[in-house]
């Protein structure tokens, strides 16, 4: 072969792995998404961040699917049918919104943003979160990550359909942790459940310049791209309420380089709603490294913690850990899956029977276990004997109702 081949075919080899080294984007979602309220184009969130992305080299592409007046209905699998829907009287998936051609495009980053239709076409809020966990699981079960958009205030819905938007809005924010995007706060009114006048289109539904640019603002805040490897693992990091505070632990192995540990707290889990409270210096030691530290002065109620890791200009999160919440005393800390056991963490303010429901992808239920959780963390043991590898959901209730859901995978 001669040299200009040999050199042809190696920039052919670099033109097809350097691209795979940036993160392909897709955008579902309705109205706000596809843009509608920006008075340009470029000035439109989802098209902001486009460019930021685009700027700073981490982004392949970003496919835009969002199509305004669609629902969660329209983004469900093809072929799927929903449990809450029997009589199979919603919207059809669309080929051209459906997450399963959102699959097609094989991205690596998906955004789910459906900001305010579903309640207003009369969907109950049940089903509204449980399509948002079906596109969700779906995706991650394909091994993509997915961020979800909290729903956004309108000022032309009634005061019952406002209070749905924000009752949906603390359902996302709780139940997607970390992967969640909280774009109705940034654009409330103050003391309102509608549009602040400052970020309003002239309809009452969308947002204008100002209101894109918060939304471009949040998304740019919560959603991590970046993939830089870091030479030490870290292999353990839990949060456990005591009388003092909330105790921090975490283990990290081949810690080789300076290393600094910022812990993050939040009181919604929103990526955006993370602030440092506490620095910590790295020992260095290249060995497996154990910490701790006491948040003396917990949040009021619930708490979500995360780390910063800083390693010589590279960074990284852990995953995010939680403690027990006030406003319902119920809360997960983790799903762990072992062989054919599944341990379900969950913190709670005091003794209480719950029921702990593992679900099938369309909701069929696959297993019930009443039990009792003491305060303030319990670990409870699951059996997934006989239960076929795939994407499932978790799902505890508490005896006032009050209920929680999380995906899990079985291997």
């Amino acid at each position: 072969m001669s040299k200009f081949l040999v050199l042809a075919a190696f920039a052919l080899t670099l033109s097809v792995v350097s691209p795979a080294q940036k993160k392909r984007v897709v955008i579902m979602g309705s109205s706000t998404a596809a843009g509608f309220g920006a008075s340009d184009t470029s000035k439109a969130w989802a098209n902001l961040l486009r460019d930021y992305w685009g700027g700073l080299g981490e982004i392949d592409t970003v496919i835009n699917m969002a199509i305004g007046g669609l629902t969660t209905y329209t983004a469900l699998p093809m072929g799927y049918f929903s449990p809450l829907d029997p009589t199979h009287s919603r919207p059809s998936p669309l080929p051209s919104e459906s997450v399963s051609t959102a699959l097609l495009l094989n991205p690596d980053v998906v955004l789910v943003c459906f900001a305010s239709n579903d309640i207003e076409a009369g969907f109950s809020k049940a089903e509204y979160t449980f399509n948002l966990h079906v596109i969700y699981n779906t995706l991650i079960a394909a091994g993509k990550t997915c961020y979800i958009a909290s729903t956004q205030p309108r000022t032309e819905f009634s005061p019952a359909f406002q209070d749905s938007l924000l009752q949906v809005r603390d359902s996302i924010l709780l139940e997607f942790a970390p992967f969640a995007m909280d774009f109705y706060s940034a654009v409330v009114a103050p003391d309102s459940l509608t549009i602040n006048p400052l970020y309003a289109f002239t309809d009452g539904i969308h947002l204008n310049d100002a209101g894109h640019q918060q939304l471009f603002q949040i998304a740019k805040n919560d959603v991590i791209l970046s993939s830089t490897p870091l030479a030490l693992s870290l292999t353990s990091f839990t949060a456990q309420r005591e009388q003092q505070g909330v105790l921090l632990r975490w283990t990290d192995q081949d810690e080789s380089e300076p290393t600094d540990f910022e812990i993050q707290r939040s009181a919604t889990g929103a990526g955006s709603s993370f602030e440092t409270v506490q620095l910590e210096k790295g020992l260095g030691a290249g060995q497996s490294e154990n910490y701790s530290w006491t948040d003396n002065d917990p949040l009021p109620g619930g708490s979500f913690y995360r780390l910063k890791i800083d390693e010589q200009a590279k960074e990284s999160y852990s995953q995010v850990v939680s403690v027990g919440s006030a406003a319902k005393g119920l809360s997960f800390d983790k799903i762990m899956t072992n062989g054919s056991q599944l341990m379900a963490g969950v913190s709670t303010q005091n003794n209480q029977a719950v029921i702990l429901t593992i679900l099938d992808g369309s909701g069929a239920l696959i297993s019930r276990l009443p039990c009792t959780v003491s305060a303030p963390y319990s670990v409870v043991p699951l059996s997934l004997t006989g239960l076929a590898a795939g994407a499932y959901f978790l799902k505890v209730t508490a005896a006032n109702g009050y209920s929680m859901t999380r995906p899990f995978i079985r291997l």
